[in-house]
């Protein structure tokens, strides 16, 4: 099995100096105790620690209270029992991995969906503001593949479309409107239309952070239908590991396989 880590930029917060945000070293992760738990939005974390001298480790297994059932039931049978379960407790059966890299001060996270949530964690540890940002792919990558386009939609960040925006001079080219907060192209362009100039456009408006839910749909030249949205845009590399007989990912062999692609990198 495949495991996705995505690559980040990690910034710590400076309020002493004239840079407002600085790279991380180890000293900033120093104080970080090597096991502890936090509850974040109704979720408990139990995070382990690893701090090395080129990287500092994060393992963390998560849950929720609910939902629960009153009842257990046997998957063979259908058979049903009372479950032991109480309400302020919860099982840990989710797993995210996170790895900051000091040699070429990269973050690498398992998933985009908890950046925000591992924002949290270290700002309440270590009483100190993180940022993370993206790393996208060079936006030719992906738009070598496309074949034809279905459908895009996204929504302006910061007056997108104001009247110097390049993406808003090739909205007008490609569709003969402006555009609203929320747009969606809903219909069918190829490769030899405006799209690819639109869609390049929209690529580096997304870079730039001045919009959101970029989302584009199509067939690829494989003709296989294909979404490309945030989690496609973003760098990420991939190892493989298997999980035990109780589902989860062993911590150390998924530490150790993520360190052999980075040295193998390097």
């Amino acid at each position: 099995m495949k495991i996705g880590f995505n690559l980040m930029q990690l910034m710590e917060e400076n309020s002493s100096s004239e840079e407002r945000f600085l790279t991380p070293t180890p000293k900033s992760f120093s104080q970080l105790e090597s096991f502890f738990h936090i509850l974040i939005d109704n979720v408990y974390y139990e995070i382990d620690v690893e701090k090395e001298k080129n990287y500092v480790w994060f393992a963390f297994d998560y849950g929720k209270p609910d939902p629960i059932d009153d009842k257990l039931t046997n998957i063979n049978t259908g058979s049903k029992k009372d479950n032991p379960r109480e309400s302020d407790e919860a099982e840990l059966l989710q797993q995210l991995f996170v790895l900051y890299n000091f040699k070429n001060n990269l973050l690498y996270i398992s998933s985009l969906n908890k950046e925000k949530m591992f924002e949290k964690v270290l700002q309440e540890k270590l009483q100190q503001p993180f940022i993370t940002k993206k790393f996208f792919k060079p936006q030719d990558e992906f738009i070598s593949v496309l074949k034809e386009v279905s459908e895009i939609s996204f929504t302006e960040v910061r007056n997108l479309f104001n009247q110097d925006s390049k993406t808003r001079k090739a909205l007008i080219d490609l569709t003969g409107t402006d555009a609203p907060e929320k747009f969606t192209i809903d219909t069918k362009y190829s490769k030899k239309s405006n799209i690819t100039n639109f869609i390049r456009n929209l690529i580096v408006s997304k870079n730039n952070l001045e919009l959101n839910e970029l989302v584009i749909r199509g067939i690829d030249n494989n003709n296989f239908g294909f979404v490309f949205n945030v989690d496609s845009f973003v760098q990420k590399i991939f190892i493989s590991c298997v999980k035990n007989d109780k589902g989860k990912f062993d911590i150390d062999l998924v530490k150790t396989e993520l360190l052999k692609r980075l040295y193998n990198e390097g």
